[in-house]
């Protein structure tokens, strides 16, 4: 991002309000249709704001991947709404924002399902992806032990 822009925590993009660390659907199909589809438009994370003008508003952002977009695709472990927080950064114009999401850290509890514990239409995250070698962290909790209250945070 250039010098002669101005570095936000948030910025007002027509009736959107962008802020850093919210997280993001993101139109990827080039239209001007407005209409929110949570389940085909991308979700990223905000992490900068910068602003020439009104018009021309960048956010940075990293991407959540779905488990069916991973190099050894959707597994039984992965969940209905999971996504997979990854280190693979863009800079995309705040224009194609589609709206935002809620996103919970899951950590995985013997006989719960992420569903039972956030509602159904949540989406949630228990591993990550660094996109530099392709791999995935383990999945904590694995083992059935029971997390804290404070490890069942967004």
């Amino acid at each position: 991002m250039g010098t002669d822009q101005a570095v936000l925590t948030a910025a007002k993009v027509g009736v959107e309000s962008i802020a850093i660390g919210e997280f993001v659907l993101v139109k990827h199909d080039g239209t001007d249709n407005s209409a929110v589809d949570g389940s085909s438009d991308w979700k990223a994370k905000v992490l900068e704001v910068r602003a020439l003008d009104e018009e021309h508003v960048y956010i940075r952002v990293s991407w959540l991947n779905r488990p069916e977009d991973l190099a050894g695709g959707r597994r039984d472990c992965h969940g209905k709404n999971e996504l997979v927080p990854t280190n693979q950064m863009d800079i995309i114009d705040a224009t194609t924002v589609n709206g935002r999401f809620d996103l919970k850290h899951w950590t995985e509890m013997k006989g719960i399902d992420p569903g039972d514990a956030f509602g159904k239409e949540v989406y949630y995250w228990s591993q990550t992806l660094d996109s530099t070698n392709q791999r995935l962290s383990g999945r904590p909790g694995a083992d059935g032990a029971r997390p804290k209250p404070s490890q069942l945070r967004s």
